[in-house]
C-alpha cells in the first residue's frame, strides 16, 4: 500500500511537471510566432532606411532673444488687510 501511494504520488508529481513544461513550451512558441515576423519587419525597415550623413548637420548657433527689462513687481495686499 505504501509503495502504491508512493507510485501514485510520483506519477502525479511527474504529470504536474510535464504540464508545466508543456505550458512553457506553448508560451515559448507563442513568443516565437510574434517575434519572428517582428524581426523580419524591423530588418526590412532598417535595410530600406537611408543613413544619416553627419555632414548635413550644421554647428549649433544659439538664438539671441531681446527681452525688455521687466518692471519691478509691487506686492499686493490681500483684501481685508490694511
Amino acid at each position: 500500500m505504501i509503495i502504491n501511494n508512493a507510485d501514485r504520488h510520483l506519477y502525479e508529481w511527474t504529470l504536474g511537471e510535464l504540464m508545466a513544461i508543456k505550458g512553457c513550451l506553448i508560451d515559448h512558441q507563442a513568443l516565437v510566432e510574434q517575434l519572428v515576423p517582428f524581426t523580419a519587419e524591423l530588418r526590412t525597415k532598417l535595410d530600406s532606411t537611408t543613413c544619416v550623413d553627419i555632414n548635413t548637420f550644421k554647428p549649433f548657433q544659439p538664438i539671441s532673444v531681446n527681452l525688455a527689462p521687466l518692471s519691478p513687481v509691487q506686492p499686493q495686499q490681500l483684501p481685508g488687510k490694511k
